[in-house]
């Protein structure tokens, strides 16, 4: 059996955390065992992973016995193979597990812009650090998308040592429901003739709430059957500056503000259309889980959404809230029949390339592979 500690920065929802809880839940159990220790606290992912049987734990750093902590844990566990996921987790646990072993580390990246601004400083050194010591720390650099590699590449990052697996995704988990959808519409207030648009992200400038709300808001007057559907970390009716703004672009009655949801796929069966206004993302989870769903999408043209899409729904430019919401009016007008074409070729789409088993072989293979070098 090949055992495999992953060191990850922190395990609230995320992109990373999620895929490292999907990944680690459905790798095969008789031939990988893995660990998973969190640099910082433990969070919601961490209660998804133990329910799959899978030992968590949490240094708490800054603390000074944290350091000591992931020493110790690197020493006890014994693993063939060290896996880390985003920067801080690159450095620290691929700095200390270099020095104490001489198994292989695979670090992992998913984002596709650099950090930048004030409050980005410590993570922008620690990007810098890790492309200065890419060459000698991991023997492999993992990252979801094509973006995510030439942008690191450039600042760098070891060409050669990059591996490229993109996010993957539970197709019976997340499928067309008729029922769901009937359900959550009924619930939430929603005719067969409103077209809901979802918005589901955590509330981050980089997610672009305001540039949604406004091409929203665009369209309104042309598109009167618009309601929205808002889930995500902070975005709840407790958010007064995000209902504030709401009320401002004309659009409170229109929308629900949900918050965090553990249980997404009815709301993705609930909807029309999935809006991604993102100002950068590497590959977003929510996009394809939204096409498993068989949901079209309008998505901004960031990371590896374009080719990820395809015919699967509208691409727009970042940051443009005109064409972004051109692309929802357009969706809004398109007959049901159209939409829901849009939708079954997604479905196919990620059920052929970015299914989670297939995804899951991709990181089996690559453990093999630094395992038996």
């Amino acid at each position: 059996m090949i055992r495999v500690l992953h060191i990850i920065t922190g395990l609230s929802v995320g992109g990373a955390e999620t895929m490292l809880a999907k990944l680690i839940g459905a790798m095969n159990k008789d031939h990988f065992g893995n660990e998973v220790v969190s640099l910082t606290d433990f969070g919601p992912i961490a209660e998804c992973m133990r329910d799959t049987g899978i030992n968590v734990s949490a240094l708490h750093i800054p603390r000074l016995a944290g350091i000591s902590g992931l020493v110790g844990k690197i020493r006890s566990t014994r693993a063939d193979i060290v896996q880390t996921w985003m920067y801080h987790a690159d450095l620290l646990g691929g700095i200390v597990a270099r020095m104490l072993t001489d198994r292989p580390v695979i670090w992992n990246i998913r984002n596709n812009e650099l950090p930048g601004g004030a409050g980005s400083l410590p993570t922008r050194f620690t990007m810098r650090a890790c492309a200065l010591l890419s060459d000698c720390v991991p023997t492999r650099i993992v990252t979801n998308s094509n973006m995510a590699k030439d942008v690191h590449v450039r600042e760098g990052y070891r060409d050669t040592k990059f591996r490229i697996i993109p996010n993957g995704f539970d197709t019976r988990r997340f499928s067309p429901d008729s029922e769901q959808r009937a359900s959550i519409r009924k619930q939430l207030d929603i005719s067969d003739n409103d077209f809901l648009v979802g918005f589901f992200a955590r509330l981050d400038p980089v997610k672009n709430h305001t540039g949604f709300i406004d091409s929203c808001a665009s369209i309104l007057t042309e598109v009167p059957q618009l309601r929205i559907l808002m889930c995500g970390r902070g975005v709840d009716e407790k958010n007064v500056p995000l209902l504030r703004q709401l009320e401002a672009a004309g659009l409170r009655s229109h929308a629900i503000l949900l918050g965090e949801q553990p249980d997404m796929p009815r709301y993705y069966a609930a909807i029309d259309t999935l809006c991604l206004a993102s100002k950068s993302e590497a590959f977003p989870n929510v996009v394809g889980e939204a096409m498993a769903c068989g949901i079209p999408c309008v998505v901004t043209d960031v990371g590896d959404c374009r080719d990820v899409v395809g015919k699967a729904g509208l691409v727009v430019p970042a940051e443009n809230e005109i064409a972004l919401g051109a692309a929802l009016k357009a969706l809004a007008a398109m007959p049901v029949v159209q939409r829901q074409a849009m939708g079954r070729f997604g479905r196919e789409r990620i059920v052929s390339v970015y299914s989670l088993d297939q995804i899951v072989r991709q990181y089996e293979r690559l453990y093999y592979s630094v395992v038996n070098t």
